[in-house]
């Protein structure tokens, strides 16, 4: 089991991170990896055009046996200050599935859903809510071999 924090600063972007993962050693063992994140930053407000601090987290846990691997994640933001009369927070979260027929090829399906909430002033029409987005996908990937440079 591996247990691994961090922590990062890239220009006015400060993060920090957590993962945790446990393997069980063998082929037909099952292996499972978890990771949490959370950083802030400046970004620009979607409905206003304004600079704006903006908090975010995200969160994932991937499981897999043999050729067969599951994932769900999550994430989501806040603009600061929380009582802004223009603030607004989003949310997002997934799950997929993959199966690997071959080293080179695997069969992906998978789902992701995302929503954003906003105070009436920062969308200007009185609306507290921008409607949820989805997408589902069906995917072939071909994989090559690793380039080094």
């Amino acid at each position: 089991m591996t247990t691994t924090f961090g922590a990062a600063r890239l220009s006015s972007v400060r993060a920090i991170g957590a993962s945790r993962r446990r393997r069980v050693r063998g082929e037909r063992s099952p292996a499972a990896a978890g990771s949490a994140g959370a950083g802030a930053s400046s970004a620009v407000n979607i409905y206003t055009g304004v600079l704006q601090p903006r908090l975010q987290a995200n969160a994932n846990i991937t499981a897999a046996l043999q050729r067969l691997s599951f994932y769900v994640s999550g994430d989501m933001g806040q603009s600061l200050p929380l009582d802004a009369k223009d603030s607004y927070r989003f949310y997002g979260v997934g799950a997929g599935s993959s199966y690997a027929a071959t080293t080179f090829l695997s069969f992906d399906a998978g789902y992701r859903t995302s929503w954003q909430e906003a105070k009436p002033d920062a969308l200007g029409m009185g609306g507290t809510a921008v409607p949820r987005q989805w997408f589902a996908y069906l995917g072939i990937s071909l994989l090559g071999p690793a380039i080094v440079f």
